[in-house]
């Protein structure tokens, strides 16, 4: 008899279920449970093998084994198990391949279609690396779901048409807490049939089962004075003596989610003891992290355009959400929502191995888009011809506060009001002086009132009556463009200056039309337009602030030239305001969001500008890129770049935003989830905010034969343009500390104390320029640290690499927040002695992390690729790393290039904290870095 399979590749483990006649069942992969270690080890004659035998094989050769493969997907470097070199993606299409072939074997036949599930919150280059490693693994007849979704089909079962009062649901909205060996958060809508995503899911990669295990064994160990072991010289049998503490610690996790107090055995060389560890201990020890989930959650719950206590049901899901913390703290967090755990080790195989075989029951309107938006794609192929489907049972993705709509007919788009819900439509933020009038004018008198009727043209612009054109009673015209449904009530003084013909060089031209905009059938009746080919560029705003005095420096800038190598990317960290003043100073205007749309998705709507398939233009994963660079990238008419650089201000938003939030479209780097549809509605004055988003301007008439870039000197800079603006260059004079070290008594600490002596490590001044700090064996760790008080802040430090002292991975950068668990212990102190967030970069792998240490062990909370241009060993051009901290938002840069920005759910005694720089070698048997300057600035 036929079956489904459905596979939940997790990070710490592999479960799958067979499903057939409305049944599903847990194939028991292993010898002892259900699901197996997502493990794998490669045997000296390169013949690889995983799961329990693998993590058994590993115990005598560890560095034969790799595991957390889920969450190495999209690192640049290779997997490196012994003489064995290989990827994520080939070693991850070898495991499917075993789990099949196991499931297979059980059941007398190959199953008949193979769901295999993914993060939610995956970006789409990572989701096609995984789409490669299926097609190498061989599988025929492979759909790709989302771990939520498959797990609401497991634990709630297909929606009714009643889905708003379902009993089962509880509602419209159901939110998903899976901690398991990661953690994420996202928000469902349920729909007619199944599940839809609604906002953007938030994944926290390294929270997960593995750091709770990690934290009761640091306890456990500091409760018998024994330091874990680190470094690659360890005897074996003292590996495996603290391999074996390790699984008594995971045990006695697991055993406080149903007891008060266990006792922990600890056998180690010279140590026969056991440890108590009561409930209320452990707690104390995950909640930090807990509490970082739950902010995760309430951002996913946000951008999906609803509160906590719109949620109906809140899955439970992930072996770690039986942790008896989990439920309690998500209680308080959504009071009135039904907390359901059914099978949260498997509720996402089960849901996978149920996934209806027939595809999506409510599937969205037909559109271009690609495949995984309409449905479910069956597709049988080999090694050679295989194709990966992503399917959304209901609907597509959405992403952002205002995200696609529901399938549904009739249903309000993702991140509208929730039923019940009223309010009156909001407004966007005011205009600079004079906007809304100036464009209503320019189109109603036209070419003609330009070139013969000028004088009369500019009576029109100054007259202080309504110059509006007539509209039906739900439109408004903007910007040359009738667009039903649009509002703009925004009024501001009337202009004071003749109108200016706009330059029309590097402009397109966009021909009038009906266009569809947004995913609800909307569309827009709009007038010829020109828009920018390419976003607006470091080097064109350079021109802007030499050109016209009272210009503020964006974000980031510490002169009124563009940062070294970003002159022709995407200007950033420019406020909506500034950007639409920049736009008026060259007599053109910002895009209305509908013209933004009509621009990248043409007149056949499609879902990428330069087409239906996602793949088809490979985009770079983090930073950002020249503009116009990407091959491929253009829209039909030639506009670059639209979609997957940065992130573009807009204004008059076709649907409601709230309060002072304006729209942004496009998304960043190559985190784009919907393409051209991708749309945010933002607070404007956020930090984060502005280091990611760009701008490009638009115009109703040009004149090709005018020279660009020729601003207007005489535009008003009004007071809400200065506020508007967050950031502003950091000067000597107010200056926490500025620190050359040139003076060796400025504060750092000067010379090894007996235990930084007795580990190899040497830090200090090396005069006259610089610090340095020197470690001489492989797995050492240095913090140097210098009280400051500060809340929010500005941290800069040069820094460059002397010398390494063999091949090897090694990380060095800036800490921050850092707390000592003793004060006294002020100056030189190990890494176990310390709370602390650190911004650090690893030459060797050429990635960027952000590191986070508590009670729990290391963790990375974000990282990338470093930019392109780093120096690394050259003493007379330093690399520069910056750490913006306000509030919990966090700004990223290496060598003023914006790498990482996010909102952080920073532990509440990290809301200061002293600072200083962290050196760590991982592999490498020895490095010796430089610190050039470290300078501090209040902001």
């Amino acid at each position: 008899m036929t079956y489904q399979l459905g596979i939940d590749m997790g990070t710490t483990s592999v479960a799958a279920a067979v499903g057939r006649d409305g049944t599903t069942e847990v194939v028991t992969l292993g010898s002892r449970s259900g699901a197996v270690p997502a493990v794998v080890f490669a045997r000296a004659d390169g013949v690889l093998i995983f799961g329990e035998a693998a993590e058994s094989a590993g115990a005598s050769e560890p560095g034969r084994l790799v595991r957390g493969l889920k969450r190495r997907f999209g690192d640049p470097g290779p997997v490196v198990l012994g003489d064995v070199v290989s990827t994520p993606e080939d070693l991850t299409a070898a495991l499917l391949s075993w789990v099949v072939g196991r499931v297979s074997e059980r059941e007398g036949e190959p199953p008949a279609r193979t769901v295999v599930t993914y993060p939610a919150g995956w970006s789409q280059a990572r989701l096609d690396r995984l789409s490669d490693a299926v097609r190498r693994s061989g599988i025929p007849q492979v759909v790709l779901v989302t771990e939520p979704q498959a797990a609401a089909f497991h634990v709630l079962g297909v929606p009714g048409p009643g889905v708003a009062d379902s009993s089962t649901t509880g509602g419209p909205w159901v939110g998903t807490f899976d901690l398991g060996g990661s953690f994420e958060a996202a928000v469902l809508r349920v729909v007619p049939g199944g599940y839809e995503l609604a906002g953007r899911p938030e994944r926290v990669e390294h929270l997960g089962g593995d750091e709770f295990d990690e934290a009761l064994l640091f306890h456990v160990t500091q409760r018998v004075g024994v330091d874990l072991p680190e470094g690659v010289d360890v005897a074996p049998h003292v590996e495996a003596a603290f391999r074996g503490l390790r699984q008594q610690c995971v045990a006695a996790k697991e055993a406080l989610s149903s007891t008060d107090e266990v006792e922990v055995p600890v056998l180690l060389p010279g140590i026969d003891s056991s440890v108590p560890v009561s409930r209320a201990e452990f707690d104390l020890m995950v909640r930090p992290a807990l509490l970082e989930a739950l902010g995760a959650f309430r951002r996913s719950v946000r951008s999906a355009g609803v509160t906590p206590a719109d949620l109906g049901t809140v899955l439970l899901l992930g072996g770690s959400s039986r942790l008896q913390l989990v439920p309690s703290l998500v209680a308080a967090e959504v009071p009135q929502a039904t907390l359901k755990k059914s099978d949260p080790t498997y509720a996402v195989c089960r849901g996978a191995a149920r996934w209806p075989m027939a595809g999506p029951v409510a599937a969205p309107a037909p559109s271009p888009g690609p495949e995984g938006l309409a449905g479910a794609a069956l597709v049988g192929a080999g090694v050679a011809g295989a194709a990966v489907a992503s399917a959304a049972p209901a609907a597509a993705k959405a992403a952002g506060p205002a995200a696609a709509a529901s399938a549904a007919p009739g249903g309000p788009p993702s991140g509208s009001p929730p039923p019940g819900a009223s309010g009156p439509r909001q407004p966007t933020p005011p205009a600079p002086a004079g906007a809304g009038r100036r464009r209503g004018v320019a189109l109603a008198i036209g070419v003609l009132a330009v070139l013969v009727l000028a004088p009369l043209l500019f009576w029109l612009v100054t007259r202080e009556d309504d110059n509006s054109l007539a509209t039906p009673a739900d439109s408004t015209t903007v910007g040359g463009a009738v667009a039903v449904g649009l509002d703009d009530s925004r009024e501001g003084p009337s202009p004071t200056l003749p109108v200016v013909l706009a330059s029309g060089v590097d402009m397109v031209a966009i021909p009038a039309g009906l266009y569809p905009i947004g995913t609800a059938g909307r569309t827009a009746d709009l007038a010829e337009f020109f828009i920018d080919r390419r976003e607006v560029t470091g080097s064109d705003y350079a021109a802007f602030l030499q050109q016209v005095e009272g210009v503020q420096r964006p974000v980031g800038w510490d002169s009124r030239a563009a940062p070294a190598g970003l002159e022709d990317h995407p200007v950033t960290g420019v406020s909506w305001q500034w950007a639409d003043a920049y736009c008026s100073a060259l007599s053109k205007r910002l895009p209305i969001e509908a013209e933004w749309e009509a621009a990248a998705r043409g007149l056949d709507g499609r879902l990428y500008p330069w087409g239906a398939d996602p793949a088809a233009v490979p985009l770079p994963l983090t930073g950002t890129h020249a503009v116009g660079s990407i091959p491929g990238a253009a829209t039909a008419t030639g506009v670059d770049d639209l979609v997957g650089n940065v992130w573009e201000w807009v204004e008059q938003p076709f649907e409601p935003v709230t309060g002072q939030n304006v729209v942004r479209r496009g998304g960043r780097d190559g985190l784009v989830q919907n393409g051209a549809l991708d749309r945010e509605a933002v607070d404007p004055a956020n930090r984060s905010v502005l280091s990611e988003t760009g701008f490009r301007c638009t115009a109703d008439v040009v004149d090709p034969a005018l020279p660009a870039h020729q601003f207007r000197s005489d535009i008003e800079i009004d007071a809400n343009q200065v506020s508007a603006t967050t950031s502003t260059a950091p000067t000597p004079a107010g200056g926490l500390f500025d620190d050359d070290f040139t003076d060796d008594g400025s504060g750092w600490p000067k010379a090894p104390n007996a235990d930084q002596s007795a580990k190899g490590t040497v830090v200090g001044y090396h005069g006259p320029t610089s610090y340095h700090v020197d470690l001489t064996a492989p797995g050492q760790t240095q913090l140097v640290l210098r009280g400051v008080d500060y809340v929010n802040t500005r941290l800069t430090l040069d820094a460059y690499t002397l010398r390494s002292k063999g091949p090897g991975s090694y990380r060095y950068g800036i800490v921050f927040r850092a707390h000592p668990f003793d004060r006294s212990q002020m100056g030189l102190s190990g890494a176990r002695e310390e709370n602390f967030y650190a911004f650090t970069i690893d030459p060797s792998r050429g990635v960027w992390e952000l590191l986070h240490r508590d009670t729990l062990p290391f963790r990375t909370l974000e990282s990338g690729p470093l930019p392109a241009g780093m120096r690394i060993t050259d003493p007379n051009a330093p690399d520069e790393l910056v750490v913006e901290t306000q509030g919990n938002n966090v700004l990223l840069l290496v060598n003023g290039q914006v790498v990482g920005a996010a909102p952080y759910a920073m532990s509440a005694n990290h809301s200061d904290g002293d600072v200083g720089f962290f050196v760590q070698t991982l592999e490498s048997p020895g490095v010796h870095v430089h610190l050039d300057r470290f300078r501090a600035d209040a902001l």
